[in-house]
């Protein structure tokens, strides 16, 4: 078992809380052809979802619960495991063909 992260949007985000998002697709390879980390995810494997955030102290403020606030909003790509409150199951993996 294998934690990967995962990056969402706040809109995206919301839809995983309220259940409305089951699923998601990734690429499997990135753009210079190489394998990506997707290619090595397999079901079993936990993915912590990382989102836009903003640390106030010692508590962590979700961009998707409170888009209105002032403030300066750090980017998920930079969001601490520590701080991620979203820990998702891969219960299959396939390979699909863009057309």
């Amino acid at each position: 078992m294998v934690d990967w992260p995962i990056m969402f949007t706040p809109a995206m985000v919301r839809a995983l809380m309220t259940g409305l998002k089951t699923q998601t697709r990734r690429r499997a390879t990135g753009k210079t052809g190489k394998p990506t980390m997707w290619t090595k995810a397999a079901a079993g494997d936990r993915l912590w979802v990382r989102e836009a955030h903003r640390l106030d102290g010692k508590t962590v403020i979700y961009r998707s619960e409170d888009d209105t606030s002032p403030g300066r909003w750090r980017p998920g790509l930079h969001m601490p495991r520590w701080a991620s409150r979203t820990t998702l199951m891969v219960t299959a993996t396939r390979r699909e063909q863009v057309r």
